[in-house]
């Protein structure tokens, strides 16, 4: 006679099936905790970051009186900026920094840097855009002169982009 073959006994998955479980609500739970937490110190911290940011507005709004302010000034005085050109006086006073600084990256120096030594002329009119181009030609010191290109490109807030070459 033959001896019955037993079957194997059925696996059961229900270990698998617990700890699958557990290890989501574990999950859950730390994610629960986690975002009491950042609740928590969002409304704890609000109101102190935005006491540090009026702070810093604060201190960008208010003047500081490092040198004497005329407010009735509308005119720059004469000699403090390059004259010539189509730009008014602010777009010549930017454009002169931007030359100045420019010039100093190529090596012209200049130990007394002066607006009557500028010479400036329209190589560009401005064209439908507003765009117009200038060159202006700097007296470096031992007596090179050296050219600048700068272009005045209106910007659609009502200011102008100045860009040296």
């Amino acid at each position: 006679m033959e001896t019955p073959i037993q079957a194997e006994p059925k696996k059961s998955n229900t270990g698998l099936i617990i700890g699958i479980g557990g290890i989501v609500v574990a999950l859950l739970c730390c994610c629960v905790v986690f975002i009491i937490v950042v609740i928590a110190a969002v409304t704890m911290m609000g109101p102190l970051v935005g006491k540090v940011y009026s702070t810093i507005n604060n201190s960008l709004l208010t003047p500081v009186n490092d040198f004497p302010v005329n407010p009735g000034l509308t005119q720059i005085p004469s000699g403090v900026i390059p004259q010539g050109g189509l730009g008014d006086q602010i777009q010549r006073a930017s454009a002169w920094g931007y030359v100045m600084v420019t010039a100093a990256r190529d090596g012209c120096t200049m130990n007394n840097p002066s607006a009557s030594d500028i010479q400036i002329k329209v190589k560009q009119k401005p064209d439908s855009q507003g765009l117009w181009v200038e060159e202006w030609t700097l007296a470096c010191d031992g007596g090179s002169r050296k050219p600048y290109t700068v272009t005045f490109t209106p910007a659609g807030n009502g200011d102008t982009d100045i860009k040296v070459k």
